[in-house]
C-alpha cells in the first residue's frame, strides 16, 4: 500500500464541487470504492500478483492474475500461489479408480469414473457394480427340477422342458464376461445326460461343453456368496444350493457335499 495526501488537502489545487465525493488533489473520487484513493486520499491498492479492486473503503483482490490463487485467502502476501491443476487430466481416485482432474479454485480434485462392469467400486461409493441390472454385468441361472434331478441353466426352456419344472428363475447370477478371479462355468452332460454344471473345458470327464453359462468368482469378492455342491449315488444327480441349511437338509437325503464350487450373486 502506498500513503498520500488527505481529503481536504488542496494546496496545489482549487477546491473543486465534488457534491457527495471527496476531492484529493484535482480530482473528485470516490473513498469508498476507488481503488487509487481507498479509504483516503492517495492510498492506493497494490497486492501481490492480483488485480486490486476496493470495497468499502477497504483493499481487496479483484482477480488473480494469470496462475497465481489466493490459496491462503490473506490480502497481505495476496495471490501466493502457482495453480497446479490442469483439467480433464487422468487422476486416481480416493478408491484407486481412474478418473479425471478438475479444479476447485485452481487445487486439483480427483473426480472418480461411473461404474463399469470390472468387479471394482470405481465410483468410490463402497458399492461394486453398482446397477449392475443396467449395465448388463450378471446374467441369471434358472433352476429346475424333474426326471430325478436337477438343472441349472441361463436358457428357460432348457429349464422348463424334456420332463423339468422350473424351481426358481434368476435362482443365482454368474458374471457375464471374463474378468481377474473369475472361473468359467460350463453346461456339461454325463453320459448318462444327467447335466451338471463344470469350470474344465473337458467338463472333467473328457467331453466337451455343451455351453457357457457365464463366470463365477474364486473368492467371494464384489459381494459374492457360495453356492455349494452335492452330489447323489456318484452321478445320479448334482445339487447346486445358495442356501448352506439347505444343503444341509440335502446331507439328510442322502446328498454329499462337496464343497463351494465357486462364488455367485444372489438375486
Amino acid at each position: 500500500m502506498t500513503g498520500g495526501s488527505e481529503a481536504g488537502d488542496t494546496s496545489a489545487d482549487e477546491l473543486l464541487s465534488c457534491g457527495e465525493l471527496i476531492q484529493c488533489g484535482a480530482t473528485c473520487v470516490d473513498l469508498m470504492s476507488d481503488p487509487n484513493n481507498c479509504g483516503r486520499c492517495g492510498r492506493t491498492c497494490v497486492i501481490p500478483n492480483a488485480e486490486a479492486n476496493c470495497l468499502a473503503g477497504q483493499c481487496a483482490i479483484d482477480q488473480c492474475l494469470g496462475e497465481y490463487q489466493n490459496i491462503d485467502e490473506q490480502l497481505s502476501n495476496g495471490c501466493e500461489t502457482i495453480s497446479q491443476c490442469e483439467p480433464d487430466q487422468p487422476c486416481m481416485s480416493s478408491c484407486g479408480s481412474e478418473g479425471r482432474a478438475y479444479c476447485v479454485d485452481e487445487v486439483s480434485e480427483c473426480e472418480p469414473p461411473p461404474e463399469s462392469c470390472n468387479l471394482q467400486d470405481d465410483d468410490c461409493d463402497g458399492v461394486c457394480d453398482e446397477g449392475w441390472t443396467d449395465l448388463g454385468c450378471r446374467v441369471g441361472v434358472h433352476r429346475g427340477y424333474g426326471r430325478g434331478e436337477h438343472i441349472y441353466s441361463t436358457e428357460l426352456a432348457l429349464v422348463t422342458g424334456d420332463g423339468h419344472n422350473l424351481e426358481r428363475e434368476n435362482y443365482f447370477y454368474l458374471y457375464a464376461e471374463t474378468q481377474p478371479n473369475t472361473r468359467p462355468v460350463f453346461y456339461c452332460q454325463m453320459g448318462n445326460n444327467r447335466p451338471f454344471l463344470s469350470t474344465q473345458t473337458n467338463c472333467g470327464i473328457g467331453r466337451a461343453p455343451i455351453r457357457t453359462l457365464g463366470f463365477w468368482l474364486a473368492d467371494p469378492t464384489c459381494g459374492a456368496s457360495p453356492l455349494y455342491f452335492l452330489t447323489k449315488d456318484t452321478d445320479s444327480d448334482f445339487f447346486y444350493t445358495t442356501s448352506a441349511m439347505e444343503r444341509d437338509y440335502a446331507v439328510t437325503l442322502g446328498y454329499v457335499a462337496q464343497g463351494v464350487a465357486g462364488y455367485i450373486w444372489l438375486p
